[in-house]
C-alpha cells in the first residue's frame, strides 16, 4: 500500500519538483554553512546536492511527459 502511495507520487512531475526543491535548499543550507563555518568540505557537498538535485529537475520531467 505504502509503496503505491510512494510510486504514485513519484510519477507525477508535482512530485519530483518537490524532491528536487527541498533538495536544492538542503544543498544550499550546506554550502551556507561551510562558508560561514569555514568547513569546506560541508560547501563542496552542498554544492555537488545542488547540482544532483538541479540535473534531475524540470528537464528530466518534461521529457518524460511526453
Amino acid at each position: 500500500m505504502i509503496r503505491r502511495i510512494v510510486a504514485d507520487w513519484w510519477a507525477s512531475p508535482r512530485g519530483r519538483r518537490l524532491l528536487v526543491q527541498v533538495g536544492v535548499v538542503i544543498g544550499i543550507l550546506m554550502a551556507v554553512i561551510g562558508i560561514f563555518s569555514a568547513r569546506y568540505g560541508w560547501l563542496v557537498a552542498g554544492l555537488i546536492v545542488v547540482v544532483i538535485a538541479a540535473a534531475s529537475g524540470p528537464w528530466r520531467t518534461r521529457r518524460e511527459r511526453r
